[in-house]
């Protein structure tokens, strides 16, 4: 092929890949999305909730992107965030009211809003979807990517650049980013759905010596239990993928009564990556590809959706895809900077049973409970709105 085919390729159709696609077909750009597997989505409504925590920011994110108006409705709003550490007597506790919010954050399906994100995709005419394909090869040309994909049509295409949305054990990090941190927490991260009486618009982050404890309301009767739990005590709470509900409940039971069932949804070991770039000569890299992070304080998805915005508005202000990517780079790298700054702090300092993480965690919280400004510090960071005031999102989003 002698023409180029595509504005913008996109490998990877999950929640960041479909969403960056269906926003910069808006702008006009022509885009191929390719998903290694099906594109449709089947929704089982007994199927186990896979729960997606969005804060402030994300949901006002969503809005712009005409999404939230279709996600709201299934969305379980949470006002009250708890948190407790084994080495402090009282909580500390945050509520949206502080800052004048009606929610704080919501949770919702990840399959539902990945359902309803692609369902918009395939109304846009100027998206080519590749669905069951994967890309085999990345060639730079000078002003373009030549791309050959595996699919039944064994196809070769050309795009001014392309997005790599494929997960932490993509092939293709390696033509991004020279060096890449791995950090194994020795943790196993659980996810089990629960059935109880509990304050429906609470959620609560508890830490301990065993690890990170969170529930996460997302119906007025149902709640979702995510445990990372470090490798040492795993067998305390869970035995063949099985959960020893009396001494899961333990941990909850200030918080939680007329428990009726625990129902495993999955497990998986805590491996987190860090790619030190995520955009050379054409090609980036976007969401677990180029970040995976530990899910505590759930900025994972939350720190995607604002890559995908600063990119976005990038593009738009630029309609032929200028090569000097300086500012949109320093702009995502910051933001990159605060959010690992926040989760190592948690992670190192809460989640550690040394007597430096001790002291150290009793003074932070100490020191929460008595400056209120050092409280909407910490609760804009949490909710994605610092430095961005949140009565003036649009301008700044």
């Amino acid at each position: 092929m002698s023409k180029i085919d595509f504005d913008f390729m996109i490998s990877g159709a999950g929640l960041v890949g479909s969403l960056l696609a269906l926003q910069l077909s808006k702008l006009n750009f022509k885009i191929c999305l390719i998903e290694s597997s099906d594109f449709e989505i089947s929704l089982n409504e007994e199927n186990l909730f896979n729960p997606l925590s969005l804060n402030y920011r994300s949901k006002i994110i969503l809005e712009k992107y005409n999404i939230w108006s279709q996600i709201s409705q299934y969305a379980h709003p949470i006002n009250k965030l708890s948190i407790k550490h084994i080495n402090n007597i009282n909580v500390v506790s945050f509520g949206a009211e502080e800052i004048n919010l009606d929610a704080m954050g919501y949770v919702v399906d990840r399959y539902r809003l990945l359902k309803i994100i692609r369902e918009s995709v395939k109304l846009h005419g100027r998206i080519s979807i590749l669905e069951n394909s994967k890309i085999n090869n990345i060639e730079r040309k000078n002003d373009h990517v030549c791309v050959q994909v595996d699919s039944d049509d064994g196809n070769r295409l050309l795009a001014k650049k392309i997005f790599i949305s494929e997960g932490a054990s993509s092939k293709f990090k390696q033509l991004v980013s020279e060096k890449s941190e791995n950090i194994d927490y020795a943790q196993k991260s659980y996810f089990i759905n629960c059935d109880c009486d509990f304050n429906e618009n609470h959620a609560v982050q508890i830490f301990n010596k065993h690890g990170i404890f969170a529930l996460i309301p997302y119906s007025a009767k149902s709640l979702n239990i995510v445990m990372s739990i470090k490798s040492d005590f795993s067998n305390l709470y869970f035995e063949n993928n099985k959960p020893k509900t009396d001494n899961i409940l333990d941990i909850f039971n200030q918080y939680v009564t007329n428990v009726k069932s625990l129902r495993f949804v999955n497990m998986h070991n805590l491996n987190t990556s860090r790619n030190d770039e995520f955009y050379k000569d054409k090609i980036f890299l976007l969401g677990n590809t180029f970040q995976v992070l530990h899910p505590v304080g759930a900025q994972g998805y939350n720190f995607s959706l604002r890559n995908i915005s600063s990119i976005v508005k990038y593009f738009a202000n630029d309609a032929q895809s200028s090569q000097n990517m300086d500012s949109l780079i320093e702009e995502i790298m910051r933001d990159r900077e605060q959010v690992i700054t926040t989760v190592d702090f948690a992670t190192k300092i809460f989640s550690s049973d040394k007597l430096f993480s001790k002291t150290l965690s009793k003074l932070f919280v100490k020191s929460l409970k008595m400056s209120s400004k050092l409280r909407n510090s910490f609760i804009e960071k949490l909710l994605g709105i610092y430095e961005y005031p949140y009565l003036d999102t649009d301008e700044k989003l």
